[in-house]
């Protein structure tokens, strides 16, 4: 849903056409009566374009407001929207595993997986090699750095698996 709120300032009533533009749709313009010194919201249902979440991640908007009669009043108003898909980015399965020369693991979108526009499933696969498993595991500690929680226990699990001394001891 995109809506606008539509203002009038002046002394007298308005009819207004209020043309949305914006790339990759074709939205209609509505006409709305507002009174003098009040205020109304417009609101169009749309979807998104599937290139939109692809591609550049915004939709860019260009929203006309005119007044039909009278003194022809007139605004205008330009927004790149960003936008993003609305399906959670999850983690299906992980592996530690030593390599000594080849490994092989298979692997295949979850069931249910969503498509882009070209049938093929949103989302990938990350592969990170470190020479030694002592190196540290980069992706549990991105975890932890995010951690939410503030528990005591969870802000000690905190600070043991991001070896922190200083959360450790403001902790005391």
């Amino acid at each position: 849903r995109a809506q606008v709120t539509l203002r009038n300032t002046t002394d007298r009533a308005m009819q207004v056409v209020v043309t949305p533009h914006v790339t990759g749709l074709d939205v209609a313009p509505q006409t709305v009566s507002l009174a003098a010194n009040a205020a109304s919201e417009v609101a169009w249902t749309i979807t998104v374009p599937e290139q939109a979440l692809d591609g550049a991640g915004a939709l860019n908007w260009r929203i006309d407001a005119a007044e039909q009669g009278g003194k022809r009043a007139s605004d205008a108003l330009a927004v790149a929207q960003k936008v993003v898909p609305a399906l959670p980015v999850t983690v299906q399965q992980a592996t530690l595993a030593q390599v000594d020369g080849t490994l092989t693991v298979p692997v295949s979108a979850p069931a249910g997986a969503a498509n882009n526009a070209q049938g093929t499933p949103r989302g990938g696969i990350a592969v990170s090699l470190q020479s030694k498993l002592a190196d540290g595991l980069p992706g549990v500690k991105r975890w932890f750095e995010r951690y939410p929680y503030r528990c005591l226990e969870q802000q000690t699990s905190r600070a043991i698996g991001l070896r922190d001394p200083a959360q450790w001891q403001a902790l005391g």
